[in-house]
């Protein structure tokens, strides 16, 4: 599917597409990712309807100023969900980053790798996707005529 919107979106959007993996980091602002992530997720929507990211791996990374920062894994953790890839796992901290803390990140990076390499499954997590998968399946089929890229994608997908 292509946006009609020519930005810096698109070529980003490509990548995530071609790689198997994706880690997402971002500052906490207000006990959330930055605006301009929230802007880039918000353009993806064709991820969460089409699954876009099923078969791929994600991870995450916050850091903080002194703040709270756990809940940005979790949103990032729930958007990886909703758009059909699985966790891994994420790294959040308050800044500056302590030795300990590099090492979590380091470990990150060598899970994330290892989940893509096994292709690992998390049960829960394929529970949820097939279950959003059946869910959207539904919905593509009501609203063929106004979501027309979407029910191209699903029938190609050989999902409908």
């Amino acid at each position: 599917m292509d946006c009609p919107i020519k930005d810096d979106a698109s070529p980003l959007i490509k990548k995530m597409l071609e790689n198997d993996g994706i880690i997402f980091a971002s500052p906490v602002y207000i006990d959330h990712i930055t605006g301009y992530l929230k802007m880039f997720f918000d353009r993806s929507t064709h991820f969460i309807h089409c699954l876009r990211l099923l078969g791929k791996y994600t991870a995450a990374v916050a850091t903080s100023g002194g703040g709270p920062h756990e809940m940005v894994l979790d949103y990032l953790k729930y958007f990886s969900i909703i758009c059909a890839a699985q966790y891994v796992d994420g790294v959040s901290t308050n800044v500056p980053v302590k030795e300990e803390v590099m090492k979590k990140a380091e470990n990150l990076g060598e899970n994330l790798f290892e989940a893509i390499k096994n292709k690992t499954e998390f049960p829960a997590q394929m529970k949820e996707i097939k279950s959003r998968k059946i869910f959207f399946k539904r919905i593509i089929e009501a609203h063929k005529e106004e979501w027309s890229g979407e029910y191209k994608y699903w029938k190609e997908m050989g999902w409908l």
